[in-house]
């Protein structure tokens, strides 16, 4: 599975890149058929985010290590480096950016955006 990772380098600059996140077919429930599936992973908190039409962020680091889910609506996201990415319903970003310059986002389109936002306990994510 293909996500997006946020993170920053030893300057402090903020990028992005795709990464994969390694899935295993796996028996999940009895009975039924097996399904790909990723390790499970450490988390404390669990937020439904909604940003209205018109949205925009400014700069910042996340407050901590943590994987946001797109449901609906469809967001842009830039990193310190200039670069510029969408985020759509289906994108996974895993946010490592805690120090830095950060990244800014903001809604566009007229839908407002809804996500899924998971803290994580530990920095174990199997890739």
């Amino acid at each position: 599975m293909k996500i997006q990772r946020i993170f920053n380098d030893k300057a402090g600059e903020s990028h992005m890149e795709v990464i994969e996140w390694i899935e295993t077919r796996e028996e999940f429930s009895e009975g039924s058929p097996s399904i790909d599936m990723t390790q499970f992973i450490p988390a404390s908190r669990v937020a439904i985010i909604t940003a209205s039409v018109g949205w925009k962020g400014a700069w910042h680091a996340t407050p901590k290590r943590q994987l946001m889910f797109y449901l609906a609506g469809s967001a842009k996201r830039e990193t310190s480096d200039g670069s510029i990415h969408d985020m759509n319903p289906g994108t996974i970003t895993l946010l490592e950016d805690i120090d830095g310059k950060g990244h800014r986002s903001w809604v566009v389109g007229d839908s407002e955006v809804v996500i899924a936002l998971v803290q994580l306990d530990s920095d174990e994510i199997v890739l």
